[in-house]
């Protein structure tokens, strides 16, 4: 899928896996990440995206396994709970964070609890 010559494609190695990221903006608006659920890739959020661009920036991740990323090798074990995925949600928004001015004014980070 192509995505508008005004976004990047990044991909962030965490924890010795390569996830990537489409990030819209250039960190001037307030962030807005949009994860996808199972089975789909971050640009499943493209026409979303394209209509919030101008209020927010945009962050949409693949998940591990799921669109970009490196692929799980057979045999290789990956925890699917809702805790584990909630996890490596929270880890890649403090990565990106650290790397990115498009979350850099993020300060706290609190996952959606059940």
């Amino acid at each position: 899928m192509m995505i508008p010559s005004h976004w990047t494609a990044n991909n962030l190695t965490i924890n010795g896996v390569s996830l990537r990221c489409y990030p819209t903006g250039d960190g001037s608006k307030p962030p807005l990440v949009l994860q996808h659920g199972f089975s789909d890739n971050g640009l499943c959020w493209l026409q979303t995206a394209l209509d919030l661009e101008a209020q927010y920036d945009i962050i949409m991740p693949d998940a591990r396994g799921q669109g970009h990323p490196e692929r799980v090798q057979p045999g290789q074990s990956v925890d699917m709970t809702y805790e584990a995925y909630m996890k490596r949600v929270r880890t890649f928004l403090q990565e990106f964070a650290n790397r990115s001015p498009q979350l850099a004014r993020l300060e706290a980070l609190d996952a959606h609890k059940t």
